[in-house]
């Protein structure tokens, strides 16, 4: 995937269920005004790019329903604004970690389906506003 410079003033980029495979292209941490990203309900593999902290304006990632493997990046705990991360039904592993309450904005966080492991961080109650499934 190329990403043009005109491409870097995408707000909205969802592209759910399409049956696209592969990676998550890295390409896409360069979209700095990216508000959503929503590429649920496909079959990309591998790890979720610790890049995708550079879309600094994010408030929806959407990620759930793939074949993601390995952890949580800590990286994501830049996105300041981010109010929606949904990532349930992957094969991620590694716990969630603790920097994630860290995200001012979070309200909304689905993590079911995963092989997480560990326990439930304390910092997670640092969230204003939460709606949060992890089972």
């Amino acid at each position: 995937m190329k990403i043009k410079e005109t491409s870097a003033s995408f707000v909205c980029l969802s592209l759910w269920n399409n049956n696209f495979q592969g990676t998550i292209p890295h390409e896409l941490g360069r979209l700095s005004r990216l508000r959503v990203l929503d590429l649920g309900y496909n079959k990309f593999i591998g790890v979720i790019p610790s890049n995708l902290s550079g879309c600094s304006d994010m408030e929806k990632l959407g990620l759930h329903d793939n074949k993601l493997v390995g952890s949580i990046p800590k990286d994501i705990s830049f996105l300041s604004k981010l109010t929606n991360f949904l990532f349930a039904s992957n094969n991620l592993t590694c716990g969630i970690p603790l920097v994630l309450g860290n995200i001012p904005a979070m309200e909304v966080f689905f993590a079911t389906k995963n092989p997480l492991g560990g326990s439930i961080p304390d910092t997670l109650g640092h969230w204003k506003k939460r709606s949060f499934s992890i089972l």
